[in-house]
Formats: C-alpha cells, sequence, structure tokens
C-alpha cells in the first residue's frame, strides 16, 4: 500500500462548526469538516479542478510524490489540466479518520482511485494518506 504525507494547515470558524462553551469548534464538528474538506479535495484531484484545489491547498503547500520528487502549489496546481483523456474517473474514500489534538488534526485517509480501461485493462488504485 502506498503512504503518502501531507501537511495541511486549517483554519476551522465557530460559524462552520458547532461551538462548545467557550466559543470553539467542538472535536465532532472539526471532524465532520475535515471529512467534507477531503471529499472535496478526492473530486477535484479526480476531475483536476485546479480552481478548487486551489482553493482547498495551502499557500505553502509541498508535495512529495511516491518517488520522492517535491513540488510546489503553483506547481502542483500546473499539472492539473482536465482533458478528454484523463484516465482518472473517480478517487473514492474508503475510510477517513480524523484525531484531534487541541488546535492541531491528523487526517487519515484510505482511499480508491478508479481509472478508465486502457487496451482492455481497467486500474483500482489503493492509497493511505496522512495528514496532520
Amino acid at each position: 500500500m502506498l503512504s503518502i504525507v501531507l501537511l495541511i494547515t486549517l483554519t476551522t470558524s465557530p460559524s462552520h462548526a458547532q461551538a462548545n462553551s467557550k466559543g470553539k469548534p467542538s472535536n465532532r464538528a472539526v471532524e465532520a469538516q475535515l471529512v467534507e474538506l477531503e471529499r472535496q479535495m478526492s473530486e477535484a484531484l479526480a476531475r483536476q479542478d485546479a480552481a478548487v484545489l486551489n482553493r482547498l491547498w495551502s499557500d505553502d503547500l509541498v508535495f512529495t510524490s511516491p518517488n520522492g520528487h517535491m513540488t510546489n502549489k503553483t506547481q502542483r496546481l500546473a499539472g492539473q489540466k482536465p482533458s478528454a483523456q484523463s484516465a482518472q474517473l473517480a478517487n473514492i474514500n474508503d475510510e477517513v479518520k480524523v484525531r484531534v489534538y487541541g488546535n492541531t488534526a491528523v487526517v487519515t485517509v484510505s482511499r480508491r482511485g478508479r481509472a478508465k480501461p486502457v487496451r482492455g485493462n481497467s486500474a483500482t488504485r489503493i492509497k493511505q494518506r496522512t495528514s496532520g
């Protein structure tokens, strides 16, 4: 199984989450928001939707590919070019786990990618990613 580590900065406002007695979002609300953001990112990656990814990714994003090559947000977005020949049909988040530690959260995602058949062969990729 491929493991990808991605660090994400997230600011949660009480208007987006149920507040507790101190005015901070509850852990459940933060967890729900992070699961939703992961879903949006999976869909945007499958569609190669640079506008959505630009909104979701921090300006100081550093992406490390499975082969160790590092790119920044601008470089990564430049590679998101939708085309009719795109092999990716969907990214499906099978399992999303969120652990909240104070003002920090760690998100672990088990994701399947479904690709269009090429020369009669179809493919399913399974990835495990941790964001924190």
